[in-house]
């Protein structure tokens, strides 16, 4: 697989932060499995489960073995104190190619001979230093609704940032984007790493996820090839794509984190009450594009609350 200088950058930037925190990695450990997560975030994951220890990303019992610091990235990571963001930026070849066989695994990649990466232009080799010490981040998104992308029993309350189901005789009569009780944010993503965050404390049956634009008005979230989420439904946290159901082995969440990493064509779904563990996640396309959308029980008042950062 042949990349440009700046997906190369990109991927191996992804690969740096810790997926528990989504910061770079402090005192990065790693497991038998071969993730790596900070040592505080794990302990920290472990800490508020009384299950058995496994790996918050496969989910391999690591029970029986203990935690590694991994040195190596250590020191990689003090390369950013060692003489400030030039020496960040000279070191920069050594770096890429390091962490290349160090934290990607058997994910092998080719650099075109032509242009090897101390001939690459200028205004190239500054997208370094940008991605690596301030591009590490998932980006927030404070999603956006508009009523022609919703359902006549659903609404958005713009101030509390709420949407809800409403009797049937409070029904807009504007019939909206779909049949199901379903609604689909205004944003949509091409290529980006982003993370929104939903509080379904007062919601008895829910899905969140993403889906293409393309979702039919008739099609119902997660049971189509252009869509996926996480539901709580029927008293059972399951995940949802093509009409494939997956059971996931967690009690009812009260607060999800979907994050969307298109760079590395990951769909994720975190719970924010247990240290952010991970739920369940899916390969997607990464070209995208990709719209948040949420289903709500609708023979009831239900709602999903989206926190504000």
């Amino acid at each position: 697989m042949s990349l440009l200088y700046e997906d190369i950058v990109k991927f191996v930037a992804n690969n740096l932060k810790c997926s528990i925190c989504m910061e770079i990695f402090t005192k990065p450990v790693t497991l038998v499995c071969g993730h790596n997560y900070c040592q505080k975030c794990i302990n920290a994951c472990w800490a508020k489960s009384s299950a058995r220890r496994d790996c918050p990303h496969c989910r391999a019992d690591v029970s029986s073995s203990k935690l590694e610091m991994n040195f190596t990235l250590c020191d990689i990571l003090e390369l950013q104190d060692l003489g400030g963001r030039e020496t960040w930026e000279s070191t920069k070849n050594v770096f890429v190619c390091m962490c290349t066989v160090l934290c990607l695994g058997k994910h092998y990649i080719t650099i075109n001979k032509s242009t090897p990466l101390s001939t690459t232009p200028k205004n190239d080799r500054h997208l370094f230093k940008g991605v690596l010490l301030s591009g590490l981040h998932a980006e927030f998104v404070e999603l956006s609704f508009s009523p022609q992308l919703g359902n006549k029993r659903l609404v958005f309350h713009t101030e509390s940032h709420r949407v809800e189901t409403q009797p049937g005789n409070q029904a807009r009569t504007l019939h909206g984007r779909f049949d199901a009780c379903q609604w689909m944010a205004e944003q949509e993503f091409r290529g980006e790493w982003v993370y929104w965050d939903v509080d379904t404390t007062f919601s008895t049956g829910w899905a969140v996820g993403v889906a293409n634009p393309s979702l039919k008005r008739s099609e119902r979230l997660g049971r189509t090839p252009s869509s996926w989420c996480l539901e709580w439904s029927s008293g059972q946290l399951s995940a949802w794509h093509n009409n494939i159901k997956t059971s996931v082995k967690h009690s009812i969440p009260n607060g999800i984190r979907v994050i969307l990493d298109m760079p590395k064509g990951q769909l994720s779904f975190q719970s924010l009450r247990d240290s952010l563990l991970e739920l369940h996640s899916f390969q997607v396309d990464s070209s995208g594009p990709f719209i948040p959308i949420f289903w709500l029980y609708g023979l009831s008042h239900n709602a999903l609350t989206f926190p504000r950062h």
